[in-house]
C-alpha cells in the first residue's frame, strides 16, 4: 500500500471481480445461491443455473464488496455532511427532533445526533437508488427498450 493509500484509509490495490447479467434481458438485478446453483433475474422473472448468466469480469480499486458498500457509503454520507446539513439540521430542530443547543455541551451533542440522523440518511438513500435502478430496468425491460 502506498502512502497515499494508507492516508485515506482505502487499499488501492487492483482486485478482480465479477458482474453478473441475465441471459434473457442483460438485466443486473440477478440472484443466484453459491450452494444450490440456482439463479434467477429480478426484471424478467429468468430462471436457470448460475452457469448460464452472461459474466464481465474486471478489475477495479475500490476493495472488496464490503469494502465496495463502505465507500458508497462513506461518499453518500459526506455529500449529504457537506451539503445537506445545515439545512436538515434546521428541519430536524424545526420539527422537534433535534434539541437546538443553547450550551457548548448541547452544541456537541447535538452534532453527534445531527451525525446519526445523516448516517441513516445516507443508508436510506443508497438502499432507494438500488431500488429505483431495479425499477427503471423493469420498465425499461417491459418497455422493450
Amino acid at each position: 500500500m502506498s502512502k497515499q493509500e494508507e492516508n485515506i484509509g482505502i487499499d488501492l490495490t487492483p482486485a478482480n471481480d465479477e458482474a453478473y447479467f441475465c441471459p434473457t434481458c442483460g438485466g443486473a438485478a440477478v440472484d443466484f445461491s453459491a450452494l444450490t446453483e440456482e439463479a434467477h433475474c429480478k426484471i424478467c422473472s429468468w430462471k436457470g443455473s448460475r452457469a448460464e448468466l452472461a459474466v464481465f469480469r474486471f478489475s477495479h480499486t475500490l476493495g472488496d464488496q464490503a469494502q465496495t458498500c463502505e465507500q458508497l457509503f462513506m461518499d453518500m454520507r459526506q455529500l449529504l455532511g457537506k451539503h445537506f446539513s445545515a439545512p436538515f439540521a434546521a428541519f430536524l430542530g424545526k420539527w422537534g427532533f433535534l434539541d437546538i443547543p443553547t450550551t457548548k455541551s448541547a452544541q456537541e451533542k447535538a452534532r453527534k445526533h445531527l451525525a446519526r440522523y445523516i448516517g441513516h440518511c445516507a443508508g436510506a438513500f443508497i438502499r432507494s437508488i438500488i431500488e429505483v435502478r431495479h425499477q427503471i430496468e423493469k420498465e425499461e425491460h417491459s418497455l422493450g427498450n
